[in-house]
């Protein structure tokens, strides 16, 4: 009998155990489980600040710079003499005088690190714009020199002026990479009236066929073409990853907010 209330209590006592330890891996479990959504939680809203940032401080920026440069660099307009792509500086004393569209932020985000900030993919296509931009910039300084040495004697021919050596003007060469006659004489007519238009119509027109099928000539309105494709595909990248971000993470970090302060009232009125 006695030996009967023994095992009677070890069977107790061992399913009290059993009872503790259920219990205590059911605590382990919950919290590790809370932690879990915690930093599921955590991870999503720093995620959804980092890619609002990204929207503030780069594609916004970048989308605005690129859609003034569109409007720049127009559809109907003669080629530019120059892109700006690189920003000024005024403790040095270095500015950058291009009269024609300006591209210089991303140059700028370069310089202060933000691009580090901005998905490689769409780094290299940025870096891909510049170096068109730049590649325009070093072939039209080129071939403004070219020009200019061409246009000189002709310009002499028609003032009468053995040591006329005025330019190089940037509507004449963009006349020329614009096959333009009026272009290139434009500047010439100002104040010249003692001098027939005929003339420097024909200097003009000699002009062109001396230098308007040149290489340098040919590849220049050949990168103005990509440009103009680049600049729209450029704006409407950025375009899409702002709407991403507002459909992704604003509205829902929207929601988020609505959310927490409904169960803030209601905790607050059952207190």
């Amino acid at each position: 009998m006695s030996h009967l209330r023994v095992s009677t209590k070890a069977g107790q006592l061992q399913l009290q155990r059993k009872r503790v330890n259920s219990t205590g891996v059911g605590i382990v479990l919950g919290g590790l489980v809370t932690w879990l959504i915690d930093r599921s939680n955590f991870n999503r809203e720093k995620k959804a600040e980092l890619n609002i940032r990204r929207k503030s401080r780069l594609y916004t920026p970048l989308r605005r710079s690129l859609m003034r440069f569109k409007i720049q660099l127009g559809e109907d307009r003669f080629p530019p003499d120059g892109f700006k792509v690189e920003p000024d500086d005024p403790e040095l004393r270095i500015y950058n005088y291009q009269r024609g569209p300006d591209f210089s932020i991303w140059q700028e985000m370069k310089n202060d690190g933000r691009e580090y900030h901005v998905p490689k993919k769409m780094r290299k296509q940025l870096d891909n714009f510049k170096s068109l931009l730049a590649e325009y910039n070093e072939l039209q300084e080129r071939f403004d020199k070219m020009v200019s040495k061409s246009w000189a004697p002709l310009g002499s021919a028609v003032t009468g002026r053995g040591d006329w050596k005025e330019g190089p003007f940037a509507g004449v060469t963009v006349g020329v990479l614009s096959n333009s006659v009026s272009k290139i004489i434009e500047f010439y007519l100002i104040g010249q009236g003692d001098i027939e238009q005929d003339k420097w119509e024909e200097a003009a027109r000699t002009l062109l066929e001396k230098v308007g099928g040149d290489s340098d000539a040919r590849r220049l309105r050949e990168l103005v073409v990509k440009i103009r494709i680049q600049t729209t595909a450029l704006i409407d990248l950025f375009s899409e990853e702002i709407e991403r971000v507002v459909d992704t993470y604003e509205a829902r970090k929207s929601r988020w907010g609505l959310r927490f302060s409904d169960q803030f009232r209601t905790k607050r009125k059952r207190d």
